[in-house]
């Protein structure tokens, strides 16, 4: 039988009411809390017992301190001739157990309470959290703009969709948590005022939603890279987690040892925070250029995602430029496989009429489902481009291009540009040629394109 209980909690560090229950609850189940840290709380077992539980904050400790100031251990002897035993402190916080069925409350002024919590969150949570929501607007507004603009970009790339995803996530966390707070606050000043304590909301099943999801998005970000992405990178990935997680247990470790010692909390802080810093540097640094390593000697098409273009400039006029700067950006998820290809002129060369540019990609559509939506997308986002100044409109020569169907890109004043949407049995292409392409050059496009699909 355990004796040890470790759990993933959700509960906020200012919620002492919604804490308060929880720690009751357990102890009724027969589990005592002994250690409280960053989402996973420690809990002992011991016999079933009703006790009641009291959260206190005392906002000038800190973590590294090397045992309580002599303030703080007045607030202990004060709870402990009170009846109350003090189970574990988590930063500012107290917490504090009672076995008697009607114990002295240790609150008494409602508005020192809601004082004191305000200045222990601002110097741990209040402070982190607004620059979170600020780092994760930003990044979330940059993930939206990305969808709108190129979803189906989005959607062919696990890294970016994970990405984009981890950073809604944590500016919804940041602003439910903010907000949940301040209109706590206001409400909890006004009933202090008529000497009431108001209890603390609750966002645990909120947070709870938002790891479900986070954890979805692991999955199949994971499910995406290895089975038809870049096994390579998921292991790089992992293994970069690994030594943060490796240098966060060293720290703790070095800063409780310092607290043994009784280090002074500003040695703790500095010298903790230097071995973290050096530790994940070395170790992250070292998995990188392993990794980097591994890329650099191997093959071409050994690389994760390797594809040649299957379509050049060269094969559809003849430039006699042989200066050409080719772009090639390989993707693929559970949905999509995605081809990026730009032929452009070398630099320093003067852009001409002379030096013809190809630019296209290629969207390969694994859910038959999905097809139609990704056909729209594609339209919607080439008359996006033109910025919103032209209309998709179906041309007639679509078996010239050996595909289903064929879309023009044509301006609001009636100019045909050169940007046109392919549809073929499970692919769609995007092209852009910097000239007109003539029939035999439209049948060659579609030969190409035939061969690398079925290849």
């Amino acid at each position: 039988m355990r004796d040890r209980k470790y759990r993933i909690e959700t509960l906020s560090f200012y919620d002492h009411s919604g804490i308060e229950k929880h720690l009751s609850g357990m102890a009724r189940k027969g589990w005592m809390i002994q250690r409280i840290s960053n989402g996973f709380w420690t809990y002992r077992r011991m016999e079933p017992r009703a006790l009641h539980f009291a959260v206190t904050y005392f906002p000038k400790a800190s973590e590294f301190d090397p045992g309580p100031s002599q303030a703080q251990q007045t607030l202990i002897d004060f709870c402990t001739e009170a009846g109350w035993s003090l189970a574990c402190t988590w930063f500012q916080m107290q917490v504090f157990f009672h076995d008697g069925e009607d114990p002295t409350p240790i609150h008494t002024e409602p508005a020192l309470e809601v004082a004191a919590i305000h200045r222990a969150c601002w110097a741990n949570y209040l402070r982190i959290y607004t620059v979170l929501f600020a780092v994760s607007l930003v990044f979330s507004l940059m993930f939206f703009s990305s969808l709108i603009s190129d979803m189906l970009r989005m959607l062919a790339s696990p890294m970016d969709l994970m990405t984009g995803t981890l950073s809604l996530l944590l500016f919804l966390f940041s602003l439910v948590e903010l907000t949940a707070y301040y209109r706590w606050r206001r409400k909890a000043k006004k009933a202090a005022d008529r000497g009431m304590f108001l209890d603390t909301p609750s966002t645990a099943g909120f947070q709870r939603i938002l790891l479900i999801i986070l954890c979805l998005c692991l999955v199949y970000w994971l499910a995406s890279e290895l089975f038809v992405g870049n096994s390579v990178m998921v292991w790089t990935v992992l293994a970069m987690l690994l030594c943060i997680a490796a240098a966060a247990i060293l720290s703790g470790a070095v800063k409780r040892w310092l607290k043994r010692k009784r280090a002074s909390s500003g040695a703790n802080r500095a010298l903790t925070s230097m071995t973290s810093f050096a530790v994940s540097f070395v170790l992250v640094g070292a998995v990188i250029s392993f990794s980097v390593h591994i890329f650099m000697n191997m093959e071409p098409k050994e690389l994760p995602l390797y594809a040649q273009p299957p379509l050049r400039a060269e094969d559809l006029v003849d430039t006699g430029y042989g200066n050409y700067i080719t772009t090639t950006s390989p993707d693929e998820s559970l949905f999509l496989t995605y081809l990026g290809i730009h032929q452009r002129h070398g630099f320093g060369d003067e852009a001409s009429a002379e030096i013809p540019e190809l630019k296209y990609e290629l969207y390969g559509v694994k859910i038959p489902s999905l097809y139609g939506f990704c056909k729209e997308q594609l339209k919607r986002q080439i008359v996006l481009s033109a910025f919103w100044g032209g209309t998709m409109v179906e041309q007639d020569d679509a078996a010239f291009w050996g595909a289903l169907e064929a879309y023009r890109l044509v301006m609001d004043d009636g100019t045909q540009t050169s940007i046109f949407l392919l549809c073929y049995k499970d692919r769609l292409a995007r092209l852009e040629f910097s000239w007109e392409p003539t029939r035999e050059q439209m049948g060659a496009v579609g030969e190409r394109l035939t061969e690398f699909a079925a290849a």
